[in-house]
C-alpha cells in the first residue's frame, strides 16, 4: 500500500476516535447537567453534616456524629438519627417535578404567598461537606389536587419555584420530641457486649451476669440459671421510648419527684453494663400532670416520662426470671440424646440429616416421634418449683442420680440430673449448676425409655434378640454363692457391635456399667462427668 494512503487513513481514523470519544463526553455530561436541573439538592444523603428545621416559630438544629446524630438547640442531646437521615435522604433524592414561573414570566410576592412560601410553613437549612456551603429550603402548600406535592424554594435557585415530593415536608414536620433520642437507656440485649444487669427497687434486688455462650446467671441474692428470655423482656423495656422527654426542671420539681441527687440511693435504679462502660437509670415517683412515672438517666438534667408498658411484666421475684422449663433444647436444634440409669446406658441417639439413629446399646434406625418425645415432654412438664434450701444433695438423691439424661446440638449441650422421689414428683439439677428444682414424676418416665421403644418397628425384632444375646449367663452351682472372703466377680464385657458408618464416628463395643458420659465408674460412687458418651458422638 502507498505510504502516503496509509498516513492518511491513521490519521482519519485518529480523527475520527478523536471526535467520537468527545462526542461521549459531551453526551455524558449533558445528562449529568440534566440530572442536576431535576435534583432539588445536588449532594449525596451521607454528605449532608448538619441540618437545622424551623417550623412553627422553634428551630432544633443537629449535626452528624460519625453514624450517629446529635442535637445542638435548643438542647444538647442525642438524635434519633432514623430521624435525622430521613431528612438527609428525602432532600438529596427528591426530583424536580414542576418549575416556577413559565418561560417569559417571573414570580410575584402573591404566587409566594399562595402557594405558602411567604411566609414559609417550613424551612431547611442544609450544610454540605463540600465546602461547608450551607443551601436554605422553604415549603409551602400543597398544589390543588395533589398532596402527594409540596411547592418549594431553594436559596441555590434564586428566582425560582418548584413542585416537589411531599416526602420532605413529612420526615422534617416532627416536634422536638420526635427528632431526639427517646431511649430510657441506649441498650439491646440482643447486643452481645452487655455483660451485667443490676436491678434494685422496692421488690426485686437482683445481679445478673453473662455466662459462658449464651447463658446467664443469677449471681445476687443467690446463685443460679436465669432464663435468658426473661432477663431480655426486662431490658428491652429498657431500650424502648419513653413517652416523653422533660426539659428545664428546677431542682425543686426534681426533689418532689424523688430525683435529687441526694435521693437516688433509695430510688428504684437499673443499671446496664458493657464492659466496664454502665448506663444507670432511676425511677422516681408518679408524675399527676404527666399521668405517668418519671425518671432519669445517670448524668442527664432532663426526666423521662415512662410509657405504661415499661412496668408490664416486670418480674417481682428472682424466681421470675428463673428458666421454666428443665430442658432449654427444642427437637429442631438436638442431634444428641443419650441417658444413663443406675449407672447402666438405656440409649444413646443422633440425628445426622434430619433422621435419627439409635447407636447404642445396638445401632439401629431410630423412631423419629418416640426419640422427640422425649424432647417434648419437656414442654409438658415444666419445673414444678426450685428446692433452694431443702437438703443436701444427698437428701435430694442427686448426689447419686437415679436418672441421668444428656441433650446436645450444635451449640449447646445439658445434662439433667434427677433423684429421689416424693408426692409424685421427682427432684433434678443441672448439672454444674446451683440450682436444685422438682418436675413431674411423668417427666421422669417420659425420659426414662426402653431402647426398644426408640427403634423403628421393622427393627426391633433384631435389637430384641442382640440384646439378649449380650446379656451375661446366669451364674450356676458354686459360683453362684462364692466365699464371703473372694473379690466379687465382674460382669463380662458383652461381644463388640460393630460400627455402621451412620454416626459420626464408630460405635465402640459395649463395656461394663457406665455412666451417662461413658466412663466406667470408680468403685465409689461419684457425679458423672460432663463430656459425652463415646456412643453418641
Amino acid at each position: 500500500m502507498n505510504p502516503k494512503k496509509t498516513i492518511l487513513l491513521a490519521v482519519i481514523a485518529g480523527l475520527l476516535i478523536f471526535f467520537f470519544i468527545k462526542d461521549k463526553e459531551k453526551v455524558a455530561e449533558e445528562k449529568k447537567k440534566e440530572a442536576e436541573t431535576k435534583d432539588f439538592l445536588v449532594a449525596e444523603s451521607k454528605d449532608v453534616m448538619k441540618l437545622a428545621v424551623t417550623r412553627k416559630g422553634q428551630t432544633v438544629k443537629a449535626e452528624r456524629d460519625g453514624e450517629e446524630w446529635k442535637i445542638t438547640e435548643p438542647v444538647a442531646w442525642p438524635g434519633d438519627k432514623y430521624a435525622w437521615n430521613s431528612i438527609a435522604d428525602n432532600l438529596t433524592s427528591a426530583q424536580i417535578d414542576r418549575t416556577f414561573p413559565d418561560e417569559g414570566k417571573t414570580l410575584s410576592d402573591a404566587d409566594l404567598q399562595n402557594w405558602g412560601l411567604k411566609p414559609a410553613g417550613l424551612e431547611i437549612a442544609a450544610t454540605i461537606r463540600t465546602g461547608s456551603r450551607e443551601v436554605t429550603f422553604d415549603f409551602g402548600h400543597n398544589p390543588p389536587g395533589g398532596k402527594d406535592k409540596v411547592y418549594a424554594l431553594s436559596s441555590e435557585k434564586d428566582g425560582k419555584a418548584f413542585m416537589i415530593p411531599q416526602a420532605i415536608v413529612s420526615s422534617a414536620s416532627k416536634e422536638l420530641r420526635d427528632l431526639r433520642n427517646r431511649k430510657v437507656l441506649d441498650v439491646r440485649f440482643d447486643d452481645k457486649k452487655i455483660t451485667r444487669v443490676e436491678v434494685s427497687k422496692k421488690d426485686l434486688n437482683i445481679v445478673a451476669e453473662k455466662g459462658e455462650g449464651e447463658n446467664w446467671n443469677l449471681v445476687e441474692p443467690f446463685k443460679a440459671r436465669l432464663d435468658s428470655a426473661q432477663l431480655r423482656k426486662m431490658v428491652d423495656k429498657l431500650g424502648n421510648d419513653a413517652s416523653n422527654i422533660i426539659d428545664n426542671v428546677s431542682p425543686e420539681e426534681i426533689s418532689k419527684l424523688g430525683l435529687a441527687p441526694d435521693q437516688l440511693a433509695s430510688a428504684t435504679r437499673y443499671k446496664v453494663f458493657t464492659g466496664q462502660n454502665a448506663q444507670t437509670f432511676y425511677i422516681g415517683a408518679f408524675d399527676l400532670k404527666e399521668k405517668g412515672y418519671v425518671g432519669k438517666r445517670e448524668g442527664t438534667d432532663s426526666l423521662f416520662v415512662l410509657a405504661k408498658e415499661f412496668f408490664t411484666d416486670q418480674p417481682k421475684h428472682p424466681d421470675e426470671l428463673r428458666p421454666k422449663k428443665a430442658l432449654s433444647l427444642e427437637t429442631w436444634n438436638t442431634d444428641l440424646l443419650s441417658a444413663t440409669a443406675e449407672h447402666q446406658l438405656l440409649y444413646s441417639a443422633v440425628k445426622k440429616d434430619g433422621k435419627w439413629r439409635v447407636v447404642a446399646p445396638q445401632d439401629a434406625t431410630g423412631e423419629r416421634d418416640a426419640i422427640e418425645a422425649i424432647l417434648r415432654a419437656f414442654n409438658d412438664n415444666k419445673i414444678l418449683g426450685f428446692a433452694d434450701g431443702k437438703g443436701s444433695d444427698a437428701d435430694l438423691g442427686l448426689d447419686n442420680p437415679r436418672l441421668i439424661l444428656k441433650a446436645a446440638g450444635k451449640d449447646k449441650s445439658e445434662i439433667i440430673l434427677f433423684g429421689k422421689e416424693e408426692d409424685g414428683k421427682v427432684y433434678a439439677a443441672w448439672q454444674d449448676a446451683p440450682d436444685r428444682f422438682l418436675v413431674d414424676r411423668k417427666l421422669y418416665d417420659a425420659v426414662r425409655k426402653d431402647v426398644l421403644s426408640l427403634v423403628a418397628s421393622s427393627e426391633k425384632e433384631r435389637v430384641s434378640a442382640a440384646l439378649k444375646a449380650a446379656q451375661p449367663a446366669p451364674a450356676t452351682g458354686e459360683s453362684a454363692a462364692p466365699p464371703p472372703q473372694s473379690p466379687p466377680t465382674e460382669v463380662p464385657a458383652p461381644p463388640p457391635v460393630p460400627a455402621t458408618g451412620t454416626s459420626e464416628a464408630a460405635v465402640p463395643p459395649p463395656a461394663p456399667p457406665v455412666d451417662a458420659t461413658g466412663t466406667a465408674p470408680a468403685p465409689a460412687v461419684v457425679p458423672p462427668a460432663t463430656n459425652s458418651s463415646p456412643a453418641g458422638q
